[in-house]
């Protein structure tokens, strides 16, 4: 009889963690952070790249949401830590080819953030609690503000200077 209970409490449990995994992928559909047409400057290399900061993101959120290990939530951040430097690095050599106006205001933009990012690093390396929350705040505020503040800003000065179609700067992930 003991066997034959704990099969039947090990197969209820197993249906209980599928139909949560399964809410789960159905929740993330919604719940976390991903791209949003509004996010599209019309620049490919630009906007594919902050589909690839968002997409990191969406990750650092699940992980988060999902209580994953810190080394897990430590490598999500690193990778943003990384991308985010080379894409403004992409993004400002956009800037200085066609001699933005607000370039260097821009840069300024990036620098600090590419501080405040490397703050919350640091934090998370260091395990301070509730960092995860103001952390995923931080950034899903920060990419939405940047790119529809800031990054739209330049979109017309590219028009007009006719280069929307400029071959892109190769980027890794």
């Amino acid at each position: 009889m003991f066997d034959s209970l704990n099969y039947a409490i090990l197969t209820y449990v197993g249906i209980i963690k599928s139909s949560l995994n399964l809410l789960k992928t159905f929740e993330g559909v919604s719940v976390y952070f991903k791209w949003q047409s509004q996010f599209e400057t019309g620049i490919k290399s630009i906007d594919d790249q902050h589909r690839v900061l968002v997409s990191i993101i969406g990750d650092l959120e699940r992980a988060i949401h999902e209580k994953t290990s810190t080394k897990i939530i430590d490598h999500l951040l690193s990778r943003i830590v990384t991308y985010i430097a080379t894409h403004f690095s992409h993004e400002e050599k956009w800037l200085l080819f066609t001699k933005y106006p607000d370039a260097e205001s821009h840069k300024v933009e990036h620098e600090i953030l590419k501080q405040q990012i490397f703050d919350f690093h640091s934090k998370v390396q260091t395990k301070m609690p509730d960092i995860d929350k103001n952390l995923l705040e931080f950034l899903k505020n920060w990419i939405n503000d940047h790119i529809m503040n800031s990054d739209k800003k330049y979109v017309d000065h590219f028009i007009e200077k006719k280069v929307m179609n400029w071959p892109p700067i190769v980027v890794m992930a």
